[in-house]
């Protein structure tokens, strides 16, 4: 996923997603990291909030070229992609991180 040549930035309003903050903590216990990736998702999660979907989805982006099978960066490409109507971008991402994310 990381290096494709989709270079889509999802047009969506944040009012329409669903808050997953209470999602966002629970993963990130779970899930070993490191420190740099652990910092991009900290960007990634505060550009969703304050709706800056380019620096989103270029820290997502960022998150998979250390770790091309995070799970959490995974799944919100996925859910971005899917509210920009880009369902194969959607599914990949979205199966990488079900994989990924499925003993939670």
């Amino acid at each position: 996923m990381s290096g494709s040549s989709d270079k889509w930035i999802p047009r969506v309003e944040i009012g329409h997603l669903p808050d997953f903050g209470i999602i966002i903590p629970a993963v990130r216990k779970v899930l070993p990291g490191n420190e740099e990736i652990d910092a991009l998702i900290s960007v990634a999660q505060d550009a969703l909030r304050e709706g800056d979907l380019s620096k989103t989805v270029s820290a997502y982006r960022a998150v998979l070229d250390l770790d091309p099978e995070h799970g959490l960066a995974n799944y919100w490409l996925g859910v971005l992609a899917m509210k920009a109507a880009m369902p194969q971008q959607a599914v990949s991402h979205l199966a990488v991180a079900a994989a990924k994310l499925s003993d939670l």
